[in-house]
């Protein structure tokens, strides 16, 4: 697997900004192995983007933008793929295409684009995601729904595997001021099976939820 530095050739943005602050790796993972990321990065030889939880899951729902569960990234843990900063990160991602036409872009992210060229993406701390989803889910927000702001309401979001991204806890922490890029991993969101047995076993009632066997 190989790694290039991506330099921008100009920043709008300034260093000190909250968002800058809190990228902390932008990627491009291509289908043949090679990976490109800034700040760069050297991998192990036997380093496969194209194996890693967040390449698949993004495959598997093509033409949407992926949001893998949060997870821990350390440059002194071996099995941290993303080893720039520390702590606790969210990776959102959309695969991107050969473009058909010769007059667009060479990428695209249009499933129907062309035959597949990678996934690319950017990896943000879990701070900033959850400050952006209580922002985003408050009452004044969502039309008097929200969920964030409601002491009576407990307010997850799941992927579609019903793997937790945001949990009340993180959610009532951020509310606090708590820093959550440091969480143990032990207490990092899990399977909503796991974090609310209860109401896993609802939506399996309603079929908003369906058990999987896993036969390996």
């Amino acid at each position: 697997s190989l790694s290039w530095s991506i330099v921008p050739s100009s920043t709008t943005t300034s260093s000190s900004s909250s968002l800058q602050d809190n990228v902390q790796s932008i990627f491009l993972a291509c289908d043949d192995g090679v990976m490109l990321i800034f700040p760069g990065q050297v991998f192990d030889d036997f380093a496969d983007p194209t194996m890693q939880r967040w390449y698949l899951s993004t495959l598997r729902r093509a033409g949407q933008v992926c949001i893998s569960p949060p997870r821990a990234v350390s440059a002194s843990n071996p099995t941290s793929f993303f080893l720039n900063g520390q702590g606790i990160v969210i990776t959102i991602s959309t695969i991107v295409n050969h473009s058909k036409s010769a007059k667009t872009a060479f990428l695209s992210a249009d499933v129907a684009g062309g035959r597949l060229f990678g996934v690319i993406g950017v990896n943000v701390t879990y701070d900033l995601f959850v400050d952006q989803f209580i922002l985003s889910t408050s009452s004044s927000q969502a039309r008097k729904l929200g969920c964030t702001d409601r002491p009576q309401v407990a307010c997850y979001m799941i992927d579609d595997e019903g793997y937790v991204i945001v949990s009340p806890q993180a959610i009532d922490a951020r509310l606090m001021g708590k820093n959550l890029s440091f969480l143990s991993s032990s207490l990092l969101p899990s399977h909503l099976t796991d974090a609310e047995p209860l109401i896993s076993e609802q939506l399996l009632l309603e079929g908003v939820m369906v058990k999987v066997t896993d036969t390996q």
